[in-house]
């Protein structure tokens, strides 16, 4: 029995590899530019020093500004100077600091094409032990810092046509079985406009990341 590729099923599967950027389109990331939150320790700094191997430029916001020597200091020393990654102290709970380091990013290398939020806190408390406080800044930073980061830098990229928000499943009509399930919101890239300010020029791509 052949195949019918006309169900609805079939077509919401076609759609979605229709809508699959290329592997290495996803993944390349030279001359691009990066914000990384909690970019200067811990997880945050291995991402960065990634970010630069694969060519792009970082700027690494921390709160600690006690961090920002020796992590600049450590890349440097790798090759990776002033040129390629910055250091801003930042709270990601303050939506001024955070528009702060979006124009300072945009300022110093000309776009912000990538987000990595790894700013974080903990404690090695007992559940049992632990303050209210302590969960509170937790949440604070781990969930409330991550959700205003994405807010401010969406916007930027938006703004400036890097990138808009979509809804997969809302755009087309999905088998009854599945029509109760939740939407999925996706980044989507835009294919089109090469960022020229501040002389940082971008390889088209289709999508671009």
């Amino acid at each position: 029995m052949a195949y019918d590729i006309t169900t609805p099923a079939a077509q919401m599967l076609m759609g979605d590899l229709n809508d699959m950027p290329s592997l290495e389109d996803v993944f390349f990331v030279k001359g691009k530019v990066a914000i990384v939150t909690g970019g200067s320790s811990g997880l945050g700094f291995n991402v960065t020093a990634r970010l630069l191997q694969g060519g792009a430029n970082v700027v690494m916001a921390s709160f600690n500004p006690a961090e920002e020597n020796n992590a600049c200091g450590v890349l440097e020393a790798k090759g990776f100077g002033p040129d390629r990654v910055r250091f801003f102290q930042a709270n990601v709970t303050d939506e001024d600091d955070l528009e702060a380091l979006i124009k300072f990013t945009d300022e110093t290398f000309g776009s912000i094409d990538i987000l990595v939020t790894c700013a974080a806190v903990w404690s090695y408390a007992q559940i049992y032990n632990l303050p209210k406080a302590e969960f509170e800044k937790a949440v604070g930073v781990n969930l409330t810092g991550t959700f205003l980061t994405v807010k401010h830098v969406s916007k930027y990229m938006i703004d400036h046509e890097l990138c808009s928000l979509r809804s997969v499943q809302g755009r087309r009509r999905l088998p009854d079985h599945r029509s109760g399930q939740g939407t999925q919101t996706l980044w989507h890239p835009r294919q089109h406009r090469r960022s020229r300010r501040h002389g940082h020029g971008r390889r088209h791509q289709e999508p671009r990341h």
